[in-house]
């Protein structure tokens, strides 16, 4: 079990892109943070963002581009925001044939959803993978906002 000083941490309620509460317990140390999951996974892209694409698809459209999600522990999942309408397919396998393929693992996915300005700080911290066009990337987040 691990213990810490309670005064010394700090507890955040964080807005999720979901609607969500989030809360998360934070320390100065790195290895005292401890965030609750709040997405399930498959369910946000198999049901909530193709519930989107479906009333939302003209702005999903200005969004632009294939991605190839990869989420490590969750599932892979082909984004098309050109098509009309837009689509999400999962797939059994990597994607690897979209504009732009990004590759996280659940937990990290978590922490992105959970705090969208974490971003940057996973990719240079080498835990999320991004192949093909990075603008594109930083699109993404305007997709979560359809929800």
């Amino acid at each position: 079990m691990m213990r810490f000083d309670i005064a010394a941490a700090r507890v955040v309620l964080r807005r999720a892109l979901n609607g969500d509460s989030v809360i998360a317990i934070e320390a100065d140390a790195p290895h005292w943070r401890i965030c609750t999951m709040t997405v399930d996974v498959k369910k946000l892209f198999n049901e909530e963002l193709t519930a989107s694409l479906a009333t939302k698809g003209d702005a999903a459209r200005k969004i632009g581009g294939t991605y190839g999600i990869n989420i490590t522990g969750a599932g892979n999942w082909k984004i098309d925001l050109v098509a009309n309408p837009p689509t999400i397919a999962s797939s059994e396998a990597e994607v690897t044939d979209a504009q732009v393929v990004i590759g996280v693992a659940e937990a990290d996915f978590q922490t992105l959803v959970a705090d969208p300005g974490a971003g940057m700080k996973l990719f240079f911290a080498g835990k999320l993978k991004v192949k093909g066009n990075q603008m594109l990337a930083m699109k993404l987040k305007d997709l979560f906002a359809l929800r």
